[in-house]
């Protein structure tokens, strides 16, 4: 996945919500902007997923974040 300034590891994803992985640090309740591509809906060429949502948790993992978001909106390009 893409965040703003940034990249995440997505561990689980629904289309209510995302759980991911990142080095970058977040708040609770804070807005996010970020981008999922999926790539085995059109093997040629990765469909990108322009999501809108907010924080719902943010766990310590070691050397990354977890954190756990709703969506509120997302467009399909």
């Amino acid at each position: 996945m893409e965040l703003e300034s940034g990249k995440g590891i997505t561990r689980n994803f629904s289309s209510s919500g995302i759980y991911f992985e990142t080095n970058r640090s977040f708040s609770v309740r804070q807005p996010i902007e970020f981008s999922i591509f999926l790539k085995h809906v059109d093997p040629d060429h990765a469909v990108r997923v322009k999501c809108l949502g907010k924080i719902l948790r943010v766990e310590d993992n070691g050397s990354r974040m977890g954190v756990a978001v709703a969506i509120d909106s997302y467009t399909i390009e």
